[in-house]
């Protein structure tokens, strides 16, 4: 009988110690799955940054994009004004006088009378 009681509390023992092995593992398995949670929490706020970043970089090379067309428009508008008031003050001016020569000789563009040549 005493044999069967050290058995019985001896099996108790082992019951007992394989519970609390079976609790604790469990209770590493929540926390690593609470760990593995918290990761996943991050990685998805990590992931909404990204994606807001991305969208904000995508807007400034849209705004970028838009300040270089509109430079150009305001550059080709401007030489276009330029070659208009040209043009206006070309045909505003009077046509340069042509050159007679009744007994002179016609004056260079630069104004100074021309050398006489020389007969052979």
């Amino acid at each position: 009988i005493r044999d069967q009681h050290l058995a019985a509390v001896e099996e108790r023992k082992i019951k007992s110690l394989v519970a609390l092995l079976v609790e604790t593992q469990m209770k590493k398995l929540e926390i690593k799955l609470r760990h593995f949670e918290e990761l996943e929490t991050i990685m998805d706020r990590e992931r909404e940054a990204l994606e807001y970043q991305r969208q904000q970089l995508l807007a400034d090379r849209q705004a970028f994009h838009m300040e270089q067309l509109k430079y150009a428009e305001m550059r080709a508008r401007q030489q276009h004004f330029q070659q208009m008031h040209q043009q206006q003050q070309q045909q505003q001016q009077p046509p340069p006088p042509l050159a007679l020569s009744v007994g002179s000789q016609p004056l260079p563009s630069s104004g100074a009378p021309l050398a006489p040549a020389a007969h052979s």
